[in-house]
């Protein structure tokens, strides 16, 4: 049977209204990649961005520490949106194949949340 196991997280977005993207680089580069900076600072309202994109990542990282055992790092997570807007993970430690990551993120004025579902397969005994 297939293992299934949830992650979800919140983040106010008033906690990242201040940074910003030259001044405060080292700092976001401890937290997001160089691909996720570069896209939240496109946007008009990047700490809605950041706040969401941060949330992801904390709700994969529940999702992925209580199914796996094994702990990932904000930094051993990207998130990336693919060209309708869906947002898709890529995690840099090794990974089970066996894995799907489903991710959904949604933010409004104040607060940003991720709700993170991962389905890890059974791998089938060859006899």
């Amino acid at each position: 049977m297939d293992k299934i196991t949830i992650g979800v997280d919140i983040e106010n977005i008033s906690k990242f209204v201040d940074l910003k993207e030259i001044e405060d680089k080292k700092f976001l580069q401890k937290i997001f990649t160089d691909l996720e900076i570069s896209h939240c600072f496109q946007k008009i309202y990047p700490a809605q961005h950041l706040a969401a994109r941060f949330a992801a990542k904390e709700a994969i990282m529940k999702a992925y520490n209580s199914i796996t055992g094994n702990t990932l790092s904000l930094s051993d997570i990207e998130v990336k949106n693919e060209i309708d807007g869906k947002p898709t993970v890529c995690i840099k430690k090794d990974v089970n194949s066996n894995m799907d990551i489903l991710l959904s993120i949604s933010h409004n004025d104040d607060n940003a949340i991720a709700f993170a579902v991962i389905v890890k397969k059974n791998e089938v005994q060859k006899n």
